[in-house]
């Protein structure tokens, strides 16, 4: 049985449907808008966009920033009962007295006398918090900046208990600036919520109610309360379906729910309306890789206080991004090593480091299965042998020149002619050490009693290589590893030192460690810089220079990657500014995870597409060699040649994107994976 409030909504569900709007390109759909005499509009989550996922989180966050600010050790939540307290006996009072809403000042004169000392810090600190969290709609700001344009007067209309001053400095500040004229609730006494209020704005305006139009968010106060008092109204609804709100007795309780409210929240305060649909670097960079780097950046600090290294060196290209956002967090942790970008890769530290060419470096010279299928002379040249000169072996051991590696059985051929070639690329190794030794010490790697690398991870190369070389002078130097993830052997011995994984550590736990190995392209896309990858080294009037392949193939995957950090950092800086010069509550693996298994396992169509159609090169030196990472052959090459379809998805190396796809639906592409890893394991366990 509906009740008569759900009556009501249902039968002005059409009204309020043919009356809504998402961006100012809706409002033409209303000529009579332009002949308004006063344009009136919603302030909060209309004009301002709060950070937070809940309006009563802000509530929440400046009782922790109170408590954090001042020392007062109360914790946040016996200040954020104390101001929920004093609202309830302020309007208490307020209805005594025949008004429907109350002013900031009556709510903190009734603050209970065993905080009376703590009450003007929380005032000044929520105002303070709004003045951070609350940022323009681009929407609306688009729509008043127009009006403005056609001489339409403008004024802000507000259900809320600032000051209407407050309001004005609070608009002033995010872009809104005049001419308009400002109403706030607290000031008449009445609110839209229980309807009187338009009447007064239209008394006080001087104009008839059809002569004002009204824009706001929420359906009964901005639409329905408004057409009742003979406004014109429109309801700004972006999104038809969104998160249910909480309750409005419910609030974050701790920190840690602080962080996930604005990991939540901050994403829909910097959503750009007029964003390009279809390339969808800016959502990604906003909901997922902001609060991964974050996230990520953060237990690296942590982490780094236990082993107090001197310095802690962020490995090129992977680790640009989290560089730059750790220092941006260093301030908030005094104890925090200084920093260092380090111009190395796995090509430039991985030949150095060889001192035979056994399993398991051939294995890293030749890459695995999902690694792009190239000329065997790709690999030879790449280490920076000149496959003109071994055409004979290359023959005698079954690849000879311009035969593609795309099996196992040619890896394994390959693999053997490296082993046979070992004096050659021993001898490369030893050359290219010096200038590796030369650049460490230049950047004081070399004599640090102990440093930390950071770095995306997962087998250790870059580590073990680089300890190798640090060692052959320094034997007692400390090198400690921080990874984004890490899979494999057990780490003691493989990584040449410590280290730690974030999201994976040694394969664990086994579902991430799924879930990952089938997107690392993925991963990789979200930490990849925007520069080439580090070749070698030469010397350059007395200083070792970093040598950086040429993006050639690869720029359209540079800008994506470009892309993506630049809306994370505006994440980031968004978090930060939250928590205005405190150190911010820490986000987890597990608040990022889900989000980022969603991106692999579940990508909408149109990220498919985005992400397949950017193409690859394998990371091992230079190549002119690509593939895209996730692109299904044409429909007429499927017809001429079937097997096309086969070798595709093969050599895919993010073969749920491609998948999704062909298929067209992720949620069926997702089901037949599903079905072929369990065939898989049952197949091996027979």
């Amino acid at each position: 049985m509906l009740s008569p409030w759900q009556t009501k909504r249902i039968v002005a569900l059409p009204q309020l449907l043919r009356n809504r709007i998402r961006g100012p390109e809706d409002l033409k759909r209303f000529p009579g808008l332009t002949n308004a005499k006063l344009v009136t509009l919603d302030v909060f989550d209309t004009a301002l966009l709060r950070s937070v996922a809940q309006p009563t989180d802000a509530l929440a966050l400046a009782a922790w920033r109170t408590d954090q600010r001042h020392h007062l050790n109360l914790g946040m939540q016996p200040l954020l009962e104390a101001r929920r307290a004093a609202e309830s006996t302020a309007r208490q009072n307020a209805r005594a007295a025949g008004r429907e809403e109350v002013t900031l000042d009556e709510i903190y004169s009734t603050f209970p006398v065993s905080l009376a000392t703590a009450a003007p810090l929380m005032h000044a600190e929520e105002l303070a918090t709004e003045r951070d969290i609350c940022s323009a709609n681009p929407a609306i700001l688009s729509i008043y900046k127009n009006l403005q344009a056609s001489n339409i007067p403008v004024a802000f209309l507000s259900d809320t208990y600032f000051s209407q001053s407050f309001l004005e400095s609070l608009l002033a500040d995010s872009g809104y600036h005049g001419p308009h004229q400002v109403f706030a609730s607290s000031h008449f006494g009445t609110s839209k919520s229980h309807g009187s209020l338009f009447a007064r704005i239209a008394e006080q305006a001087t104009l008839r109610p059809a002569d004002i139009w009204h824009i706001g968010d929420n359906a009964q106060a901005d639409v329905l309360n408004a057409r009742r008092s003979g406004f014109h109204a429109l309801w700004l609804r972006p999104k038809l379906r969104r998160p249910p709100h909480q309750d409005h007795t419910k609030y974050a309780r701790d920190e840690h729910a602080l962080a996930r409210s604005l990991m939540a929240g901050i994403p829909d305060s910097l959503q750009d309306h007029a964003n390009v649909a279809g390339q969808p670097w800016t959502q990604i960079g906003q909901s997922l890789a902001g609060p991964l780097y974050l996230a990520f950046a953060q237990w690296v600090l942590e982490k780094s206080a236990e082993f107090a290294p001197e310095r802690i060196y962020f490995c090129s290209r992977d680790g640009q991004i989290v560089h730059r956002v750790y220092d941006l967090l260093r301030p908030s942790y005094p104890a925090a090593p200084a920093s260092s970008y380090l111009m190395v890769s796995r090509r430039a530290l991985v030949i150095p480091g060889l001192r035979q060419i056994n399993e398991q470096s051939s294995e890293y010279l030749v890459g695995g299965e999902n690694l792009a299928w190239l000329p065997v002379d790709e690999f030879l040249n790449r280490i920076h042998l000149d496959s003109a000169g071994f055409a004979k072996e290359m023959e005698d051991f079954g690849v000879p020149s311009g035969t593609l590696i795309d099996s196992a059985a040619k890896r394994a051929k390959l693999r053997r002619l490296l082993q046979y070639l070992e004096p050659h690329i021993l001898r490369i190794a030893a050359k290219e050490r010096l200038l590796l030794s030369r650049y460490l010490a230049q950047e004081g790697c070399v004599g640090t009693g102990k440093f930390a690398l950071c770095d995306i991870g997962w087998r250790g190369s870059l580590q073990r290589s680089l300890t190798s070389v640090v060692k052959d002078t320094h034997p007692d130097t400390q090198v400690i590893g921080y990874y984004f993830g890490t899979y494999g052997p057990e780490r003691a011995t493989d990584f040449g030192g410590p280290s730690h994984g974030w999201l994976i550590d040694t394969d664990k736990p086994e579902d991430r460690r799924r879930i990952l190995q089938s997107g690392l392209t993925v991963v990789e896309l979200l930490f990849s810089a925007r520069h080439g990858s580090v070749i070698n080294y030469i010397d350059e009037n007395g200083n070792v220079v970093p040598v950086l392949a040429p993006l050639g193939i690869t720029s359209n995957y540079a800008d994506a990657s470009d892309a993506v950090h630049s809306a994370a950092l505006r994440f980031v800086a968004r978090y930060l500014k939250a928590f205005n010069g405190l150190r911010p509550p820490a986000l987890h693996s597990d608040d990022i995870f889900p989000s980022l298994a969603r991106l692999l396992d579940r990508p909408t169509l149109a990220e498919a597409r985005a992400i397949g159609d950017l193409v690859l090169a394998d990371g091992l030196g230079t190549t002119t060699f690509g593939q895209p990472i996730a692109k299904p052959p044409s429909f007429w090459q499927m017809l001429i040649r079937p097997a096309s379809l086969r070798d595709k998805y093969r050599q895919s190396p993010w073969r749920l994107g491609l998948l999704v796809r062909l298929i067209g639906s992720p949620r069926v592409a997702f089901a037949a994976m599903t079905l072929r890893r369990r065939l898989e394991l049952k197949l091996k366990s027979a």
